[in-house]
């Protein structure tokens, strides 16, 4: 117990914090925000190799068909530029930028769409997907849902 302890107390030198100032040039010298980073394996259905641990299907956002895929090596859920435009959908920017490691690139994704509706097999669910350049699908399912729901992919029989 410290109050046992024979060592002598540690003394703490505390500096009172700095007074906030409003002035324009603290404002010029603002730190640029850090990225956050996330993942993506596939940015197109011809990257997908047979045997896989992926599964895609054709589905519904605001009842128009997208092709979506469910990847566990996914970090995050994205939503394809095309596909955006395409259902004219609202488009939020973040104050955080990603940088999302695809295969051969880096990507950079400063936008989102929030709460979609995604139809699979009957049932609603609300995603909130990271728009991404240069994707060939139109919406990748990635561990953040999968977590989030408690999906568990079957590849073998084509379960979720």
């Amino acid at each position: 117990m410290a109050r046992d302890c024979r060592l002598p107390r540690k003394q703490f030198n505390y500096k009172p914090l700095a007074p906030i100032s409003t002035s324009s040039t603290q404002d010029n010298n603002k730190k640029t925000v850090p990225a956050k980073t996330g993942r993506v394996n596939y940015t197109a259905l011809e990257d997908v190799t047979e045997g896989t641990q992926v599964m895609t299907g054709m589905f519904s956002i605001n009842q128009c068909p997208v092709v979506v895929l469910f990847d566990s090596g996914a970090s995050h859920t994205f939503i394809s530029e095309a596909c955006v435009a395409r259902l004219n959908l609202p488009v939020t920017h973040m104050d955080k930028p990603y940088t999302i490691h695809a295969p051969g690139a880096q990507l950079n994704a400063n936008r989102v769409v929030r709460s979609i509706s995604l139809d699979l097999g009957g049932k609603p669910f609300r995603i909130t997907s990271i728009v991404l350049p240069n994707q060939g699908i139109d919406v990748i399912l990635g561990m953040d849902w999968m977590e989030k729901h408690g999906a568990i992919l079957d590849t073998s029989s084509r379960i979720i």
